[in-house]
């Protein structure tokens, strides 16, 4: 493994072997499959669950976070904090608003939407798919907080309540599997790079150190 990614192994190296079993499923499945088969396995507790799982996503959460970071931990990891939803929140813009900006949602790309299951109490979208923006937000949460962290080994934890993220906005109707699975592939590279740069100009090196 590369040096500089050995503090986050718990939380890359699971993401690794995760997102290529996803970019699989991408390759021998439909856009239509893949979607309708997620979103089919519903009940009224899955309902409840991801429903309110997916709120981790919302930027207000990554928000709430930096707060407490700002005022209980180190000013300059807060700004480190800043820096990755910055910067993640400007790739997620960059690519649903300019570049992807006339990719359906699942809303109207299906013909008939009878056959999505749809959650009560639950606003659903029909543009800007591509990439989805919560899973974004909640992989670059669940990477700084591994940052943070002095036990890396809950990486793992945050990883799972990551994908929890991703898997509840195609459950919930609101995006495609691809949406979700590059959201978290531009999500990890990007935080990754704002802590190098942190790391090698603002940080204490230990990227660099051979732990």
């Amino acid at each position: 493994m590369l040096l500089f990614l050995k503090p986050f192994k718990y939380f890359i190296v699971p993401y690794c072997v995760i997102v290529l079993f996803a970019l699989i499923c991408l390759v021998v499945s439909s856009k239509a499959q893949l979607f309708l088969w997620i979103n089919s396995k519903h009940s009224i507790f899955f309902d409840f669950i991801f429903s309110n799982t997916t709120y981790i996503g919302d930027g207000w959460c990554f928000g709430f976070f930096l707060v407490i970071v700002f005022f209980f931990v180190k000013r300059k990891l807060f700004y480190l904090g800043v820096a990755i939803f910055a910067a993640t929140s400007l790739v997620s813009t960059i690519f649903k608003r300019l570049i992807f900006y006339d990719a359906l949602r699942p809303l109207s790309w299906f013909k008939n939407p009878k056959l999505i299951h749809f959650v009560d109490g639950v606003t659903v979208y029909n543009s800007n798919s591509f990439p989805s923006g919560h899973t974004i937000t909640a992989f670059a949460l669940a990477l700084y907080i591994t940052y943070l962290i002095k036990n890396k080994g809950y990486g793992v934890l945050f990883l799972f309540l990551a994908i929890m993220v991703g898997y509840s906005r195609i459950y919930l109707g609101q995006h495609f599997f691809a949406d979700v699975t590059f959201g978290s592939i531009i999500s990890v590279l990007t935080s990754i790079i704002c802590v190098l740069v942190y790391e090698r100009y603002f940080g204490n090196k230990l990227l660099f150190k051979n732990k």
